[in-house]
């Protein structure tokens, strides 16, 4: 599956109709344009500005566990659930995603650990919007789940936050497919292609936690640039780590892969890469595509 993804931040000031509109739709239709499938980060809370903040007027104290599970957040759901419904198209999207990690107060409202939350009111609140959903989207089921985890190696897979995933998976029912991120955190040391081994604990984790049968995808991977502004060694990294052979031999049960460049594109020094750099990423990550597609 080629996803397209998308990270959906709702803003203070706009309404579910407008995001509709100018951000979700257009998406849609820009993935299905390039052959893929829409991949959506689903921010489930209001910020400020995009990536800048929390909001002062919406506080994250608005959008714990408990707010979803005692449906104050029925009209965003519904909203959706009518649009996706009437659309009619698949989409994916990341809900309650990168759940783990340190608990900090840079991390997601609906993170256990975070001003009350615990595994069991997380699962509760997934349970409750995914029912939320698919009731109010039947008879269609084109919306589908992703369980998607984060990953931050240098503070181990669940930081300093005591849950494990075992305790806030929701069930197979509820998911359409796990999700877990790999990165290159290592780009300043030789050899540095299969930092993608740092996720493999999570990976069999995941394996251990759910049914056979649930697909399993890497939901976000990448590499930064070097600090010498070395971008052939990302292009490397992208070959090397993301090649079907070597990848399916570490994680056999990876069935996609999202590639999640972004800024990643630019150096520390704010230089954009230039032609030559940013076509050799290009023709790695050409490279490794063609290799899933035809089969490897």
């Amino acid at each position: 599956m080629s996803w397209y993804p998308l990270v959906y931040v709702p803003k203070d000031g706009t309404t579910w109709e407008q995001d509709w509109t100018n951000i979700i739709k257009p998406h849609i239709d820009a993935a299905y344009a390039k052959g893929g499938k829409p991949l959506i980060f689903m921010a489930t809370w209001r910020w400020t500005s995009d990536l800048q903040g929390w909001s002062t007027t919406d506080p994250r104290a608005n959008w714990i566990n408990t707010t979803f599970t005692n449906g104050n957040h029925n009209d965003w759901i519904d909203a959706f659930a009518a649009h996706f419904k009437s659309d009619g198209r698949e989409v994916w999207i990341r809900l309650f995603p990168e759940m783990n990690g340190d608990s900090g107060s840079d991390r997601p409202p609906y993170q256990p650990g975070y001003e009350g939350n615990t595994s069991a009111t997380f699962k509760a609140a997934w349970i409750y919007t995914v029912n939320r959903f698919r009731a109010q989207m039947s008879p269609n089921t084109n919306l589908k789940f992703m369980f998607d985890v984060g990953s931050w190696p240098s503070a181990g897979f669940w930081g300093t936050n005591p849950t494990t995933f075992a305790s806030i998976y929701p069930g197979d029912a509820y998911v359409d497919q796990v999700g877990f991120e790999i990165y290159n955190f290592k780009v300043d040391q030789p050899l540095d292609y299969y930092d993608c081994l740092a996720s493999y604990g999570m990976y069999t984790e995941i394996c251990a936690s759910i049914g056979s049968s649930v697909p399993i995808g890497i939901s976000e991977c990448g590499t930064i640039i070097p600090s010498d502004g070395n971008a052939q060694r990302k292009a490397d990294w992208i070959a090397q780590a993301l090649n079907p052979y070597n990848l399916m031999r570490i994680y056999p049960r990876v069935s996609s892969v999202t590639l999640w460049d972004d800024q990643r594109l630019y150096l520390g020094n704010g230089k954009k890469l230039g032609f030559e750099e940013t076509t050799a990423i290009r023709d790695a990550t050409v490279t490794c595509l063609q290799l899933y597609k035809n089969g490897y």
